[in-house]
């Protein structure tokens, strides 16, 4: 069984889809819908980011998802990035086999950049 999809409610639908697609980096395209934005990712997962009010603060600190990065230069190069465009930093990771950064989306939820070794 694979992950089909996955959706978040934000504030902002359109600022979120530019945080994901320009900011973050994630490889997809956007369709615009009644309800928000579905980001079509380029392995095949679903993205819908939904019109409303995201759960409160203290849910969002509990809940993150990750993106895989090839090697732990990239995920160095990603949080230099990250950090000169103002994306607030969460947690940093560095160490043998496991680095990482967590970063919040304009709405709070968490997101980690990360390389592991098997």
């Amino acid at each position: 069984m694979l992950l089909s999809h996955l959706a978040l409610t934000v504030r902002d639908s359109e600022r979120s889809c530019r945080f994901y697609l320009d900011t973050l980096g994630l490889d997809g395209t956007a369709i615009r819908e009644k309800w928000g934005y579905r980001l079509r990712m380029s392995d095949g997962v679903m993205f819908a980011l939904l019109d409303g009010e995201p759960p409160p603060p203290e849910l969002l600190a509990r809940i993150h998802f990750g993106c895989a990065l090839p090697d732990p230069e990239a995920v160095h190069a990603a949080r230099e990035r990250l950090a000169n465009e103002g994306v607030r930093e969460v947690e940093w990771w560095d160490e043998p086999g496991y680095t990482s950064v967590k970063v919040a989306d304009p709405d709070g939820y968490v997101v980690e950049l990360s390389f592991e070794t098997d």
